[in-house]
Formats: C-alpha cells, structure tokens, sequence
C-alpha cells in the first residue's frame, strides 16, 4: 500500500496510549515463565482465568475450563467451525457479513447460506430461525455486538428469543463478540452476552479477542463453550500449533486486569472520531445515507448508486484504500454500499472524507451500476 495513502479498508484503530505500559508490565511478568519450556498448547492458566472472569463481569459465570484461547478471533471461528460443520453442511451467516468468516466456512468445505439482516423487517431472531428450519443448518453465525459492517445492536429480549429459537432447530449460534466492548453510548447499560440466555451449555459457542479493543497487532482471542466441547476444541487447536506465543499472552492478561481504564479511554476516542466523521460525510457527500451506529467501528453507507467496485478501483488514485460493499456478502450483493470506518484522528479522517469526494465525483454518475469484479473478493478485511 503506498505509505501517503489512507487506508478505509481496515476497521481497526491504532494501539490506545495505556498499551505501551502493559506490554511493559507483561515483559517484566515474562521473567518467571522463561524457566519453563514455553510450551502451552491449552493456553496460560492466567489469561484463561481473566477471559473467564470477563464473561463473569458481563453477567455470565464462565469458568477457565470453558475457555479455548487462540491466535486471535478469525482463527477461533475457523476451529469452531471445522468443530460443528463438516463438507455440505450449512452454515447460516449474516447478509451482509464480516468477509473473512465467509472464506473460514468455504475453507471448512462447508456452505454458507446468506441470509438478510439489512432490511427494516429483516430482524435476526426472525430470519435466522426460520432460515435454520428451512436449510437444517448446523451452524448460525452472527453479530449480536455493533454487527460488522452494518453496526445493528440486538437488546436482550432478541438475543433470548435467537439463540432460543435456533436451538429449537437444532442450530448451534456461533457469536461473534470481537466488538462487545466497543458501546460508545454513554450510561447505557450493555445487553449480556448471548450465551447468558441459552437453555443449554451447547446451544451457544462464543468467540471474541483483542484486536479491536486493543490493538490488531495483539493476535489473542479465545472461544467460550460447554466444557467438553471447549475441551474437543482445545485438542484440535493442539494438533495444528504446539502453543501461542507466552509473552503475546502476558499482555492480554495485562490488558484484561486492566480493561476498564483502557476501554474508557478507547471508547471516548471513537465516540468523537465517529461525530466527527458523520459531521463529515454530511457536509462532503449529502446523498450518502447511514444510520449512526451506537458502538464498533464504522459507517455503514448507502451510497444512492450501485458504484461501490468503481470508488474503490478509482480510490488508489487519490490516495485511498477502500473495502468495497460486495466483500461483506455474496454474489454481487452491496454494489451500493461501502464500509466507512471511524477509526482515523480528526485531520486525517477530514482528508480522507475529501479525497473520498474527490472520488465519487470521478466515478459515473448515479444510476450506472457496476457489478462486483472477482477482484473484489481477495484480500483480508478486518
């Protein structure tokens, strides 16, 4: 990517001022385990006890036991998916959804079965059920947490009635929780974790990390499940990595003891990154429609016009890097919609509003439609 350009592609901030610190107290915590061997393929004993007492603190008791960690989010989706979906099976996901756990689920040999979450009526506790009944899917993937990319934020009586409704058809939820710890609405009280609502231990699987609360660069993230599925799991994460690297480890425990200071600090930031950006696209692009998201990382944007795959082919001439609308979906879905993320300071979040005007007003005008190139399909979004 050339270095002057701004990169819109990638919904992950920049490490909060706090984590230096932290990564400091974890070196000086790693002193004691380089007496050892290093290798721990069920993760460190600490870090599996602060991901347990997190669930806890966000009303659902959880202990170390249920607790698999991994090399981040994405690869804690892959092994529950290679857990509960084999070649053939469906597996429901989110239209439209976060792209990489689409390439997981074609990677697993299993079949993804879009189903819609971007309409009025299209309510997730309402399709995804019925969806799961028609398609007999052994798995539903899903965002109850500021849905990537759409930003959408289930209530607790939502979450009950899903992940109640899926289990009736036999549907294991497989929720994705990367981005619960990014509320920004102020004195609301967070919904509990979808788990906290199931009638059985297998019912949900949960899957989160650091990357967004912390930094993408701290590749830790962990999955939550019944005790003897969590143990089947952490067997398969051995059999393909010997151990996660311990000092990677020691920082998320840093980071965990200590996430209230940090999340208060992350949160205030994006909250103004996000007013500011939306007082942005507003002066600069009138016609983009988007409903202000209560947490996560981005903007949703209808863009009026199907020249989602035209601004990004355009975007590197102005120096942008864009994700476009078809890569959170199938086919040649969202050619009208682009992922905004709110993750740049002010300055450079202006320029990038600019240089992105500058090129919409180089792609056609509204009504050409431009069809989803394969090209669109490579790459990792975050």
């Amino acid at each position: 990517m050339d270095r002057g350009a701004i990169d819109l592609a990638h919904a992950a901030p920049a490490a909060p001022a706090v984590l230096p610190d932290l990564v400091a107290r974890a070196v000086e915590r790693g002193a004691a385990e380089l007496a050892g061997h290093g290798y721990g393929p069920d993760g460190l004993p600490a870090l599996r006890a602060a991901i347990a007492d997190r669930f806890a603190a966000r009303g659902l008791p959880t202990g170390p036991e249920q607790v698999v960690v991994t090399g981040g989010a994405l690869q804690a989706i892959g092994i529950v998916v290679a857990e509960l979906a084999g070649p053939g099976d469906r597996v429901l996901v989110e239209h439209p959804t976060y792209p990489s756990a689409l390439d997981v689920v074609a990677d697993a040999g299993a079949v993804a079965v879009p189903v819609s979450v971007d309409g009025a009526d299209a309510t997730p506790q309402t399709v995804l059920p019925r969806a799961a009944r028609q398609t007999a899917a052994r798995v539903a993937y899903l965002m109850a947490d500021f849905q990537n990319p759409t930003g959408r934020l289930l209530d607790d009586d939502a979450r009950a009635r899903l992940v109640q409704r899926l289990a009736r058809q036999g549907t294991v939820a497989l929720v994705d929780e990367t981005f619960a710890e990014l509320d920004l609405r102020e004195g609301a009280t967070a919904p509990l974790p979808c788990a906290a609502h199931a009638a059985g231990p297998d019912d949900v699987v949960t899957v989160g990390g650091l990357s967004k609360i912390a930094w993408g660069g701290l590749r830790i993230g962990w999955i939550r499940a019944g005790r003897e599925r969590a143990a089947r799991m952490r067997r398969r994460l051995a059999r393909a990595q010997l151990a996660l690297p311990v000092l990677e480890q020691l920082v998320a425990v840093e980071v965990l003891e200590r996430l209230d200071v940090l999340r208060a600090e992350r949160v205030g930031v994006l909250r103004s990154r996000r007013d500011l950006l939306v007082a942005e696209l507003a002066a600069a692009l009138p016609d983009w429609r988007f409903t202000v998201p209560d947490g996560g990382l981005a903007l949703w944007c209808d863009l009026g016009a199907h020249v989602s795959t035209a601004l990004t082919a355009a975007a590197p001439r102005h120096g942008l890097v864009l994700a476009p609308g078809p890569r959170f979906g199938a086919g040649h879905a969202f050619t009208d919609r682009l992922r905004v993320p709110f993750t740049h300071p002010g300055p450079v979040a202006a320029e990038a509003v600019r240089r992105l005007a500058h090129t919409a007003r180089d792609v056609a005008g509204p009504g050409r439609t431009t069809g989803a190139d394969p090209a669109t399909r490579a790459g990792v979004v975050v």
